[in-house]
């Protein structure tokens, strides 16, 4: 291929061009890692909200039995 037929404008035109594809593809990535990095929260939360809920289920059933105890030795405790 010879070089006489390209100009100063057909070269920078390439260059444009080829600026413009990265940029989309930047931008198309940038996209990407942002409504990954919006997922991943919303999954982040809702995996700490279930495990909230799990923690605080066992602790009712943690207080439940320590009332029972309380119950059970006072009972024992009372005179007869």
């Amino acid at each position: 291929m010879s070089d006489r037929g390209v100009t100063d404008e057909t070269i920078l035109a390439g260059f444009a061009n080829l600026h413009q594809v990265i940029t989309t593809g930047f931008d198309a990535v940038r996209a990407e890692m942002s409504a990954l990095r919006t997922e991943l929260r919303s999954e982040f939360q809702t995996g700490l909200a279930a495990l909230e809920g799990r923690m605080m289920r066992r602790f009712d059933r943690i207080e439940d039995h320590l009332e029972d105890h309380e119950r059970r030795i006072r009972a024992i405790e009372a005179p007869p």
